[in-house]
């Protein structure tokens, strides 16, 4: 991506994970993971989250389950929440260069430019406060993350967390690559 590209992608980015995080937030439950998330292949960012209650209501009362799946963005109920508030994001990402077609190291410029941009969103919605929304900021991991996870989440990860937060060193201990 060049710069205009890279900013246009961060704009539109911004305000559908905006949107989704606010929707999400409107519901009555406490919050402990929040993530916006790519896959390798660069497909359009999603969102997931999982929240207390929605993870004792998946697991029903099966510890080893909760273990399985509490860092899990794949298995939140809250996966690719408002995707379609990321329609221009999708649109925009139809008419960039397929990946596919990329030689490794415009892959991994590419993949980078799109990961760089979903941290700074997440951290600018950070500092407007979103995730304090009905919930306290230090009971939260806030992550961006590409899937499958390598270490870079993890850097990124310090980046946008407070490493004194108890949530963010349980992720660290059980989840973190």
């Amino acid at each position: 991506m060049n710069n205009t590209v890279e900013k246009e992608f961060f704009e539109k980015l911004y305000k559908a994970s905006k949107t989704a995080f606010e929707k999400l937030f409107d519901i009555n439950e406490q919050f402990y993971y929040c993530t916006l998330t790519i896959t390798g292949d660069g497909l359009t960012p999603v969102i997931s989250a999982w929240s207390h209650e929605a993870l004792e209501r998946e697991c029903n009362g099966d510890e080893e389950l909760k273990y399985d799946i509490e860092w899990s963005y794949a298995d939140s109920p809250y996966y690719a929440w408002e995707y379609d508030s990321f329609h221009e994001v999708t649109e925009m990402l139809e008419n960039c260069p397929d990946m596919s077609d990329m030689s490794d190291e415009e892959w991994e410029k590419e993949i980078d430019s799109r990961i760089y941009a979903m941290e700074k969103v997440m951290s600018k919605l950070d500092e407007e406060g979103i995730f304090s929304k009905n919930q306290e900021r230090n009971n939260m991991v806030v992550l961006a993350e590409i899937m499958p996870p390598d270490n870079s989440n993890t850097n990124r990860a310090y980046r946008l967390n407070n490493a004194k937060n108890e949530m963010f060193q349980r992720w660290l201990k059980e989840a973190a690559e």
